[in-house]
């Protein structure tokens, strides 16, 4: 390969590993793919290399997957000077860190997420894994993952902004993925292990939770307008009160599941379960499916769809609909609280729809056997716990009476 302007290695370069192929070595054409190289140090001496590509993760070999390389080091970070043996289209990668090869969290976190040994099994435990380590991220502004010590990483979790419950999660997240950095040879030694002792979570006031009444749940509906943000709201809106589903089952919805008498979901503990539909779900759902191009006939495309909108345009602002491209779940989070802004609920979340159909079974008269299978709760402990928070019970058992 020809010479490049980075500098020239440091004298110490016999000291760096030499990259034996295994017994069956695996190719793989680089030369359309991205990739990452994220290097592992003791001291001054690098350890260990991992070629971060699109399509996967791969370490310590770099051999393994068919490119020849030369590493060295600048003030600037590591580099990595490569290419794929069997197109010989040159790569050069520069990984930036604070500090001679440091690897910070952020620049672990597609390799952890992705890694079966963090057995992490579902997209959503993916997510808000990932949605709590980035903001150890900006937290720490990039700082080597070497660098975290116990305190502060207790701080991290025990922020006042969040419930006990949060606090409980994020020190999970950090606990696991520090376990798992030691075990990858990421750190010398697990600052989180004994996170369990130091972060035990205070019992922060938490937000009110909201069991609506019918005519409330009338009253957030009517605030969907007939244009395309508003009917797609409605059947966000519609489904959530009229099934009970959680916001991430909401959002990964796809026509496929949808039939004529049931929803057929996947819900925690990958458990599949048949949701029936009420007429006005149904009439619902009908409506949504003729506005879309494909009529709701092909099975993979989502039902809770992504509206977009471009603004400042001369006659107005347009909105379209991206009919392939499925909701988040934090979408349907924003839609649910806009919603319920607009009715006069504030702080109305995806969660309370929930709330409110177990409630509203409640009232109805339903059995709390039926109310469970509903809820698709593993425990009947858990459906009372819904149904005993319930204010309206409260106020119904005062209402009438006399000493």
């Amino acid at each position: 390969m020809s010479p490049t302007s980075y500098q020239t290695a440091p004298p110490r370069k016999e000291s760096m590993p030499t990259f034996r192929p295994k017994t069956q070595p695996v190719t793989h054409d680089l030369s359309a793919m991205k990739y990452q190289v994220n290097c592992s140090f003791r001291g001054s001496i690098m350890t260990d290399i991992t070629l971060a590509t699109d399509t996967g993760s791969r370490s310590s070999q770099a051999s393994e997957i068919g490119v020849s390389e030369r590493v060295g080091w600048n003030p600037d970070g590591i580099w990595m000077e490569s290419e794929d043996t069997s197109s010989r289209v040159p790569h050069q990668t520069l990984v930036t860190a604070s500090g001679t090869g440091a690897v910070t969290v952020q620049g672990l976190l597609d390799e952890y997420l992705n890694d079966p040994t963090a057995h992490l099994r579902s997209a959503v435990t993916r997510g808000n894994y990932r949605q709590v380590l980035r903001q150890l991220t900006r937290s720490g502004r990039d700082r080597p993952v070497r660098d975290w010590t116990e305190e502060d990483l207790a701080c991290f979790c025990l922020r006042p902004d969040l419930a006990s419950s949060s606090q409980r999660t994020v020190r999970n997240v950090v606990t696991s993925f520090f376990s798992w950095a030691e075990y990858r040879g990421h750190v010398e030694a697990d600052p989180a292990r004994h996170l369990r002792r130091l972060v035990h979570p205070t019992m922060n006031p938490v937000r009110q939770h909201h069991w609506l009444s019918r005519e409330e749940v009338r009253r957030v509906l009517d605030t969907c307008e007939d244009d395309l943000m508003g009917r797609r709201d409605r059947v966000i809106l519609t489904i959530g009160f009229y099934t009970g589903l959680r916001r991430s089952e909401i959002a990964a919805l796809c026509w496929g599941a949808i039939q004529h008498r049931h929803i057929v979901v996947m819900g925690k503990g990958r458990k599949a379960a048949k949701i029936p539909v009420s007429g006005e779900l149904r009439a619902t759902l009908d409506s949504w499916r003729a506005l879309s191009p494909h009529g709701g006939t092909d099975p993979e495309a989502p039902v809770t769809v992504v509206v977009r909108r471009t603004w400042g345009r001369d006659d107005g602002d347009e909105v379209t609909l991206e009919w392939y491209r499925n909701l988040r779940h934090t979408g349907v989070q924003d839609a649910v609280r806009r919603r319920g802004a607009m009715a006069g609920f504030p702080n109305l979340s995806a969660h309370d729809m929930r709330r409110t159909f177990a409630g509203l079974l409640e009232d109805s008269g339903v059995e709390l056997r039926v109310i469970q299978s509903l809820m698709r709760h593993s425990s009947i402990a858990q459906t009372i716990s819904y149904l005993d928070k319930h204010p309206h019970k409260a106020e119904k058992a005062l209402m009438d009476f006399q000493i």
